[in-house]
């Protein structure tokens, strides 16, 4: 095995000598005269997979092509020697270099989460999705039906460069937990392609990589909901109400962190973030028996399961494992009817439908499209947005594949409570219910966590 060393305009290669008298690493004079015009600049050394970037420095006594491996370059890995059937000795400058060198990382997990944190947070998905002019693009639309509209969007090339870097540089390993963040990293770079992909109409087949596109099979089950819709005859609140019904919900389960506040221009009613924000759209008012699904959904669920994973000892716990969405929103919609005893299914149902049908036409079709299936008309129009931001031109198919997610999920939640799983075990924070058994195996979780009432009685 030889390294190679890399520079700005060069790349040589060298054979290996190991030395542990030595903190430095040096080079034989031959490689250093051969980079002398670069001697101001650091080198890369790369072994395998492994790779360090290392000052340049020169041993006249080592033969030509050699670098000598000094011990900081090896503090952090662990070295295995192996010659065939031979007994295995440390190598000396004066001995030949064994036939193989393996090198291999020890991994800091802390460090990785931490990295995988940073570059998670900085991406921000659904804010890039928003079209910078959606408020006027809808206002010509409410004008005219068959308008289609047309978005504008941000760019963000040197971001997505700069975190695809990023994550190349992280190494993980074959570990329980090694697994769970090389996942993470390919979702990751999942999200930076869609990014990329904003505007273009592509756009649905790298979203379709993040989250799965809805099948046809899925909307003829979802169309067989819609006549559950209830009847929801209770009165409508206002802002105001909605506002001292979430925070009494919050002070209910010590949830002290947490704050409700006003959003201007949102798509949706509500929304939570992860800086321990929940956002009220301006205006909003609902009925009572719609309020609280919205707390059975996204305080009961998201909240209590985003703080549940800020007590474990990773940050991905609280960010989210990969595919954690579809357990997170199979287990809100779960909640909806489970906590308040009811069967309806009706609102992850009509996500599902007007994902299929946005999908597959332009944004004015497809809104009719809905209404011909009765969905009100603010809803339908609200539901296809959903689905058609991220494009430039939504007279398009196309657009993301988030709105199949909710119906999904909760059947995979209802499939897994029915083989004899436990609510509780999905409450330690943001993870995928298919990860389940290899987080068991894990003896540092925390299970000391906050469980919405009606669990805490199941197993008390």
């Amino acid at each position: 095995l030889r390294a190679s060393i890399l520079t700005k305009h060069k790349k040589l290669t060298a054979k290996i000598e190991i030395s542990t008298n030595d903190v430095s690493t040096f080079v034989s004079s031959d490689i250093y005269n051969e980079l002398k015009d670069e001697r101001s600049a650091k080198i890369k050394v790369k072994i395998g997979k492994i790779s360090e970037v290392i000052k340049l420095k020169e041993n006249p006594d080592l033969a030509e092509q050699k670098i000598q491996l000094g011990t900081r370059f090896l503090e952090n890995y662990k070295v295995d020697f192996e010659k065939n059937k031979e007994k295995v000795n440390l190598p000396k400058a004066t001995h030949a270099t064994p036939d193989q060198i393996y090198i291999k990382p020890s991994i800091n997990f802390g460090e990785v989460d931490f990295k995988m944190n940073q570059i998670a947070k900085s991406i921000k998905l659904v804010e890039k999705l928003k079209p910078l002019n959606l408020n006027e693009e809808i206002k010509k639309f409410e004008k005219d039906r068959t308008y289609n509209p047309q978005f504008i969007y941000g760019t963000h090339e040197e971001l997505i460069y700069q975190k695809q870097n990023d994550l190349l540089n992280i190494l993980c390993d074959d570990s329980q937990v090694g697994k769970i963040f090389e996942d993470k990293k390919a979702e990751l770079f999942n999200i930076l392609n869609i990014i990329q992909n904003i505007g273009n109409p592509e756009l649905k087949f790298f979203y379709s990589k993040y989250i799965k596109a809805p099948s046809f099979q899925e909307f003829k089950y979802a169309k067989k909901l819609l006549p559950l819709k209830q009847k929801d005859h209770s009165s409508h609140v206002d802002e105001e109400f909605i506002h001292a019904r979430i925070k009494e919900t919050l002070k209910q389960y010590n949830l002290k962190s947490w704050k409700v506040q006003t959003k201007q221009n949102m798509i949706g009613n509500f929304s939570v973030n992860k800086s321990n924000k929940i956002f009220v759209k301006a205006g909003c008012k609902l009925t009572k028996l719609r309020l609280e699904k919205i707390i059975a959904h996204e305080i009961l669920t998201h909240v209590i399961t985003t703080q549940n994973g800020k007590k474990q000892p990773y940050l991905i716990f609280q960010d989210g494992l990969a595919n954690y969405l579809e357990t997170q929103e199979g287990m809100a919609i779960y909640n909806e009817y489970e906590l308040l005893g009811m069967e309806s299914r009706y609102y992850a149902a009509s996500n599902l439908i007007s994902s299929y049908i946005g999908l597959e036409y332009g944004f004015a079709e497809a809104v009719q499209k809905l209404r011909e299936l009765g969905f009100p008309k603010k809803s339908a129009m609200r539901h296809i947005l959903k689905t058609k931001r991220g494009l430039c031109d939504t007279s398009k198919p196309g657009g993301i594949t988030k709105q199949s997610i909710y119906t999904r999920g909760a059947l995979k939640i209802e499939k897994f409570i029915k083989d004899g799983g436990s609510m509780v075990d999905l409450y330690i924070g943001k993870i995928d219910v298919d990860k389940l058994d290899q987080i068991k195996q894990m003896n540092f979780i925390n299970h000391n966590i906050i469980l919405p009432e009606h669990y805490r009685k199941s197993i008390s």
